[in-house]
C-alpha cells in the first residue's frame, strides 16, 4: 500500500502528497493534491511527479554530493536497517505508521541530512505534538532519535547532539501485558471452568468491549457468514427520568459507544461453535423454565434465572481463573486490548484495528497500543487456525 496515495473519506474521493524539489536552496517539499475520482488517476499523476522528482533530486544529489533528505533517509533506514533488527512485527506497524503518517506530513522543507540540526528537529516535533494524536512527538522524538544516531554513526551527519531535543512524556501502559504462555494457560483454564468460556473468547478474539458482549442477540449472529454485528450494549443500570423522577434502571440496553461502534465483524470458528453451543443451552434453559422472565431470552449472556449476566460476573470469572493459575490478574478490557495486539504483531494495518475495535479515531488506536509494542515477544504464536482472529479482520 502507497502512504501516499489514500481515499479521503469526508470528501469522497482520492488524494495524493508529492514531493518537489526547491532547486534554489537544496529542499523538498511536500504537498497535498486532492479532488481524484479514481485511484487510477490518482496513481498517474502520482507517478508522473515521482518520475519528475526522482530527476530533479539525481540533480541536486551530484550537485550537492548528498544521498538523502531527512524524509528519504527515514524511509531508507526503515526498510533497509531497522525492519532487519527486531522480529516485533507490531513494533515495526507502530514504527512504519509514525514515519509515514505523523513525521514525513509534517515536514514542510525536507532537509539534506548533513543540514540537519537540533533546532530543526525541534520545530519538526513541535508540529508532531500538535496533531491529534497524544503520543505523536514521543514517538516521533524516539524514532528520529534511533535513526540519527545511525545516520551520525554512518558519517552521513557530522555533528547532532540528541541531547538538545525537546522532551515529550510517554503515555503509559493502560494494560497488563501477557506473554504467550500466560495466554495459553488462561485460556485452558477457562475453557475448563467453561461457564463464562464464551465471553472471553468474544472479548479477546474479537475485540469486543463487555457492554457488547452483553448486548449480544442471537438476531446480530449469523450462523451461515460467521458474523456477529455490533449495534448495541447493556450497562448494568444507568439513571432515567421516568414519570418525571430519577430511576435507576439496571441492564439498560443503549446503542455503542460512538457511531464508529457499529460494526460487522467475521469471528473465528470457535466462537461460532461456542455461540451454537451456547443458543442450545439457553433454549433448553427456557424450555424447562416456563416460569423465567423472556425479556432476554433471544440474548447470547443469560445466567441465573435466565437474567442478563452482569458485567462483574466475566471480570470476577477472570480474577479467580488468574489467581487460581498465578497470573496477572486481567480485565476484560484487558483482553481486549490483546485482541488487538495479535493483530498488530501480526501487521495489521492500524486503520483495520481501529475499525475492529470500533474506536471513533484511528488516533486513539495508535495513542493506546503504538507506544507499548517495543521488545514485546508475539502472543499470537500459539493461537491455531479455529481461534485466530487475524485471519477474518483482512477478509
Amino acid at each position: 500500500m502507497n502512504p501516499f496515495i489514500y481515499f479521503n473519506k469526508q470528501n469522497q474521493n482520492w488524494s495524493i502528497v508529492i514531493k518537489e524539489v526547491d532547486e534554489n536552496n537544496f529542499q523538498i517539499t511536500y504537498q497535498t493534491i486532492h479532488g481524484f475520482q479514481t485511484k487510477a488517476d490518482a496513481e498517474d499523476l502520482f507517478n508522473a511527479k515521482m518520475e519528475q522528482f526522482e530527476k530533479d533530486m539525481a540533480k541536486i544529489k551530484k550537485i550537492a554530493g548528498v544521498e538523502f533528505t531527512l524524509s528519504t533517509y527515514l524511509e531508507y533506514w526503515f526498510k533497509n536497517s531497522f525492519s532487519k533488527r527486531t522480529t516485533s512485527t507490531g513494533y515495526l506497524e507502530a514504527v512504519e505508521w509514525t514515519i509515514y503518517k505523523i513525521i514525513i506530513p509534517c515536514i514542510e522543507k525536507d532537509q539534506f541530512l548533513p543540514n540537519i540540526t537540533p533546532i530543526y528537529i525541534n520545530q519538526l516535533l513541535k508540529k508532531c505534538n500538535q496533531l491529534s494524536y497524544k503520543t505523536s512527538a514521543y514517538m516521533a522524538k524516539k524514532i528520529l532519535s534511533i535513526a540519527i544516531k545511525q545516520a551520525v554513526s554512518e558519517n552521513r551527519i557530522t555533528r547532532f547532539d540528541i541531547k538538545e531535543l525537546d522532551s515529550y512524556p510517554e503515555t503509559p501502559p493502560k494494560y497488563i501485558q501477557y506473554s504467550k504462555e500466560n495466554l495459553q494457560i488462561l485460556l485452558e483454564a477457562a475453557k475448563k471452568s467453561y461457564v463464562n468460556y464464551l465471553e472471553i473468547l468474544l472479548c479477546l478474539l474479537s475485540g469486543l468491549r463487555i457492554g457488547e458482549v452483553r448486548g449480544l442477540n442471537y438476531s446480530n449472529v449469523d450462523f451461515d457468514k460467521s458474523t456477529i454485528t455490533v449495534c448495541q450494549q447493556i450497562v448494568d443500570d444507568t439513571k432515567l427520568f421516568l414519570n418525571g423522577r430519577k430511576t435507576t434502571v439496571k441492564d439498560y440496553v443503549k446503542p455503542p459507544k460512538s457511531s464508529a461502534s457499529y460494526r460487522t465483524l467475521c469471528v473465528p470458528p470457535i466462537i461460532m461453535t461456542e455461540l451454537a453451543e451456547r443458543k442450545k443451552q439457553n433454549e433448553y434453559f427456557f424450555k424447562t423454565h416456563p416460569e423465567a422472565d423472556t425479556k432476554w431470552k433471544n440474548y447470547v449472556c443469560i445466567g441465573v434465572g435466565g437474567q442478563i449476566k452482569n458485567s462483574n460476573t466475566t471480570s470476577g470469572a477472570l480474577k479467580r481463573i488468574c489467581r487460581s493459575m498465578g497470573l496477572p490478574v486481567i480485565s476484560p478490557h484487558g483482553l481486549r486490548h490483546m485482541c488487538a495486539t495479535i493483530m498488530l504483531e501480526s501487521g495489521i494495518p492500524l486503520e483495520t484495528i481501529s475499525h475492529a475495535l470500533g474506536h471513533s479515531s484511528v488516533s486513539t488506536t495508535y495513542d493506546i497500543y503504538c507506544g507499548e509494542m517495543d521488545g514485546r515477544d508475539n502472543i499470537r504464536d500459539f493461537l491455531n487456525e479455529k481461534m485466530d482472529p487475524v485471519n477474518y479482520y483482512t477478509k
